[in-house]
Formats: structure tokens, sequence, C-alpha cells
């Protein structure tokens, strides 16, 4: 299943650009990720070419990505190469009249933060709570996510399964941990076996911290209080990153202050910022890479649009045309 899955997911990154006549691919890996050597499975079939543009020191989507890329020769359409990355952010507002549906609010938000345990680019990372619901909100979080199963993945009881390799279990386990001696509360979790990091809560983290600047990539999010839901907006614009972010609200004015204000991809209204489809335009600003996936977005950013003009000498003398 999950060699099947992956395979899918290079089959759909492909189909756009060969859709398009584009015929050789760049792959852009860690060594120890499994898109290189899919890539290179999909070469092997006849399916196309394959430049192997390999940056151990950096995934793909990375920021540092490009600079390397520029340095490897020459690269046309650097958009079309760079990965989705984000620690996403979710807003749940609340008032007397609109306030948000908080038990609708707390499974799309463990899912959000948790499914595939919390490997995915537009996963929940930071929460921002509204002060008059703060409270009740923080304890069901703490009680769902403490109800959540970890184990064997093949196991349908599962929810919680490991982080892809221990080294990385170990970086984000050492974030929580500074977190922590920097102020953070734990609320729950926190606790690592091998590659197995506990879905994890915790509050007051330190904005300075490698768990707020960066991307978790794993079963970890924050809470935060917010009362002004302005301050909220520029609390989640206060980021290197823009790729989603997902706010529970029935007040219609406050959709459109956050579509007007936030410096993101895409705004998800009265769901997590994890929701995608494929034929979405998906992607993000700032730091979370560059160009749009989604067929139809996808085509247009690997389609170089050319002019051909023809002069027909068999209608007469061409009339004169200035130039500008």
């Amino acid at each position: 299943m999950r060699e099947a899955r992956r395979l899918a997911l290079h089959a759909q990154g492909l189909a756009a650009a060969l859709q398009m006549r584009n015929d050789r691919v760049h792959a852009l890996a860690q060594a120890q990720y499994f898109e290189a050597q899919r890539a290179q499975d999909v070469a092997a079939a006849g399916v196309v070419g394959l430049d192997p543009f390999l940056v151990p020191p950096a995934p793909a989507g990375q920021p540092r990505t490009l600079p390397q890329l520029r340095h490897l020769g020459p690269v046309e359409r650097e958009e079309d190469l760079l990965e989705r990355r984000a620690p996403a952010r979710e807003l749940v507002q609340h008032d007397r009249r609109r306030g948000c549906d908080l038990a609708d609010a707390l499974e799309r938000t463990i899912f959000g933060a948790f499914y595939q345990s919390g490997q995915s680019c537009i996963g929940v990372q930071r929460i921002l709570i509204h002060d008059e619901v703060y409270d009740e909100f923080r304890d069901m979080l703490i009680r769902k996510t403490k109800s959540l199963v970890a184990g064997d993945p093949k196991d349908r009881n599962v929810f919680i399964g490991p982080m892809i390799d221990v080294k990385e279990a170990q970086r984000l386990d050492h974030w929580i941990q500074d977190a922590i001696e920097k102020g953070a509360k734990l609320l729950c979790g926190g606790k690592r076996d091998g590659a197995m990091l506990e879905a994890t809560l915790l509050e007051d983290v330190d904005p300075a911290t490698d768990l707020n600047r960066e991307e978790a990539f794993g079963p970890v999010a924050f809470l935060i209080r917010f009362s002004d839901f302005n301050d909220a907006l520029d609390i989640v614009n206060d980021s290197k990153f823009g790729l989603q972010a997902g706010i529970f609200t029935r007040d219609l004015f406050q959709m459109f202050d956050a579509w007007d204000r936030l410096e993101v991809g895409g705004v998800v209204i009265n769901d997590v910022p994890s929701y995608r489809v494929d034929n979405m335009p998906y992607g993000g600003v700032k730091d979370s890479g560059l160009g749009r996936e989604g067929i139809r977005f996808a085509m247009e950013d690997m389609t170089e649009i050319r002019n051909l003009v023809i002069r027909r000498r068999d209608e007469g003398p061409a009339k004169k045309h200035m130039g500008a």
C-alpha cells in the first residue's frame, strides 16, 4: 500500500508535465527519502527521461534548494520543480452571535494535526484559539489527542504511526524539548521511542523557537490564545512561510478580512488548512515553494507561451506597420 501510494504521488506530479510534452524531469530529494528512487523507477519504465539533479543537503521545496539548483546548471523554469512546505495555521474564532461549532472544529483539527503522523506539507502546526473558548477547546483537544491509538499503521485502529525515520523523530523531539526548556507548557504526549513520537500538544511556545519558525513535519501542534481577530491575522502572517490557513468562523466579514490580509496561497473557511483536492490551484507564497499544482494550473506553469507570425506574400504588398 505504501509503495503504491508513493508511485501514485509521482504519477500525479508527472501527469501535467507529460500532457504538455515535457519528457524530462528533475528529481530533488534527500537520500533518506524515497522520491528519487521512485522517479528512477518511473524513468526505467521508459515513461520519461530523468535528469539526476539530486541535492543531498536539502529536501525538495526547502528555501535553499533553488540556489543550489542554479549552481548545478541551467534551470529554465524553477517554479515547476519546487515542492510546497509550511507550518500550517488554523484559527478558531468565536463570538456570541457567530461562533464556530467547537465539536466540528475539534474533529477537523485532530485530523489536520495528526493524520499521516503530522507528516504533511499542510498539517496543522499552530492553533490560534479565541480567548472566550480557549480553555474549553484546549481541554477538548487534550482529551481527544490522548485517545489517539499509536502503533503499527497496518492496524486499522491505529492513527499515529512512526515518522519516516529515527533521525527525523530525534530532530522533532529535540525541537519539542527545546521549546519546553524555553517556557512552553507540555499539554500531552512528548515521548519518543525510536521513530515513534507521541501525538503532542503544547502551549506558550516561544516565537523564536524552531518549533514555531520551522516546519515540524511530525505529530506535534501548539496552541496560541488571542482576543482580537486582527491580531490573530498578524500572528498567522508572522512567518517566512505562506502555504494555506484554515479559519473556523461564521462571520462573512471576517472571512473577507482574512482573504484580503493573509499572506498565504490558500484560505480554507470552516476547515483545516490541510484540505486539498487535486484540481484546485495548490501552492504558496514567500518560502512555501513556487508555482501551483493542480492539473490545469500545473499545465499552465509548464507551458511556455510563444508567438508565430506568418506574412502571406501572395496577397500583394504588405502594409507598412510601425513598430514601437
